[in-house]
């Protein structure tokens, strides 16, 4: 981008429309940009963490137990509870899927904040999770990624894992400790906190 944005740890960023949305949290901002970088505006949230946008609504989460949810204006409507502590969210239908770092699941939540479904438990094993951070929707799938397992586990819509992928490592195409995730068309792109790709 082509100035200096003053970011401090921005960890999650969204497309939406003809504007990007950076998460910027310790400035309690979502940043919003032109497609060509240029800032726009600044919209004020609580120690925001992770974004999802669809259709006229923003989800951000918290990790103090909170899910935003934004107008496309960028104006709270509403505060969702969520117990643990919430990563990053997707919205699947018209329930919002939540990566949770303390109790290493998935919830699958309302939109008034009930639990409906809660996908894996901590552990190894597919479909459970050490550390679940970022997730990603495609056409027909959700992409958890499974930080310390070293892995991204796919879902379909009803909550099944359909595939898993990752090796640890630090060699090209290994996988040392996966952070973010994106779908884009029939690819999939994963972050690396550690080796930088």
């Amino acid at each position: 981008f082509a100035q200096n944005l003053n970011f401090k740890m921005p960890s999650d960023i969204q497309v939406y429309g003809n504007r990007v949305l950076v998460v910027d949290g310790l400035n309690n901002r979502i940043s919003v940009l032109s497609l060509s970088g240029d800032k726009l505006y600044d919209i004020t949230v609580p120690n925001p963490y992770g974004i999802y946008a669809e259709g006229n609504e923003i989800y951000v989460t918290n990790q103090e137990g909170k899910v935003y949810v934004l107008n496309s204006y960028g104006d709270i409507k509403k505060t969702i509870k969520v117990q643990g502590r919430p990563i990053d969210v997707v919205k699947v239908g018209n329930n919002l899927w939540i990566t949770d770092g303390k109790d290493n699941c998935i919830k699958v939540i309302d939109l008034k904040g009930n639990v409906v479904k809660k996908i894996g438990e901590k552990g190894s094993a597919p479909g459970n999770f050490i550390g679940p951070f970022m997730i990603a929707k495609s056409k027909n799938f959700v992409f958890v990624v499974d930080s310390i397992n070293a892995r991204v586990q796919v879902f379909d819509f009803k909550g099944n894992l359909k595939a898993s992928f990752g090796k640890f490592g630090i060699e090209k195409g290994d996988i040392f400790r996966p952070k973010g995730v994106a779908a884009c068309g029939d690819s999939v792109l994963v972050s690396d906190a550690i080796t930088g790709s």
